[in-house]
């Protein structure tokens, strides 16, 4: 058979996001670690976006606090990805705060 990676995931992951059934990619997120295949940046990335296009901030802002804790270094894309939720929510503050963030490791926007 085929052999199931993260980069497969990813893709499922992908289609799944847009086609709008975010309680089956959070699903999907817990099964690769339970089947020991780690999310990667990607991964977090593709749900914590579908969260935020289907308004549902709080569970993708929680899924950054998760990467964070698993020591997932964020890329651009879910920089910018957390820069829009915060914009929505009306948190300034943290918009503030993760701008400059960007800027002490590198990434523009």
């Amino acid at each position: 058979g085929i052999e199931q990676d993260v980069f497969s995931y990813n893709t499922l992951l992908d289609a799944i996001c847009k086609g709008g059934q975010m309680d089956l990619a959070f699903e999907i997120l817990a099964q690769m670690t339970a089947k020991r295949i780690n999310p990667n940046v990607v991964s977090y990335s593709t749900v914590i976006d579908g969260f935020a296009k289907a308004g549902r901030f709080d569970e993708a802002l929680n899924l950054f606090d998760e990467m964070r804790y698993l020591g997932i270094a964020l890329d651009r894309v879910s920089y910018n990805t957390l820069l829009s939720i915060y914009t929505k929510v009306g948190r300034s503050e943290e918009t503030l705060d993760v701008f400059r963030e960007m800027a002490s490791v590198g990434i523009k926007k």
